[in-house]
């Protein structure tokens, strides 16, 4: 009796029964704020800035060419710390998920604090699927 009164509480608090998408909005802006407090007081991530240049490669067989070869070379320089982001590097890892299908110019890295990086990945797992499930239920029914 006491576990479903807790369990109930729960589903409350977390999605409002999958009727509310604001409250798992709110605890999804909740986390990723209070995730970015904690790597900007700790000065735990490093911030690299990826540049691209080409390189025009002299070759004999493609001298008659004009094309020429072109060589891509990537490199990353590193970049100071912004008040932004911490919190970016927390949105990110939170919606790591569906980064990979992007290709930021910024990488960063947490140096400390890798367990809370961790934590925050599955968090910000459950929580996307919450979102989707509560949005699914509140607006696709209908």
């Amino acid at each position: 009796m006491c576990t479903d009164k807790v369990t109930d509480t729960v589903e409350w608090a977390l999605y409002g029964y999958g009727v509310k998408p604001r409250r798992t909005l709110g605890w999804i802006v909740g986390l990723v704020f209070m995730f970015g407090l904690i790597f900007r007081n700790s000065g735990s991530i490093k911030k690299y800035i990826r540049e691209k240049s080409e390189v025009l490669l002299e070759d004999e067989s493609t001298s008659s060419d004009k094309s020429g070869s072109v060589e891509l070379k990537t490199t990353l320089r590193r970049g100071e710390i912004d008040f932004k982001d911490p919190f970016l590097f927390s949105l990110m890892t939170f919606t790591s998920g569906l980064t990979s299908f992007l290709y930021p110019a910024i990488e960063y890295e947490a140096e400390k604090h890798t367990r809370l990086v961790i934590i925050e990945r599955l968090l910000g797992s459950v929580f996307v699927a919450l979102l989707i499930a509560t949005i699914s239920r509140t607006y696709l029914i209908r």
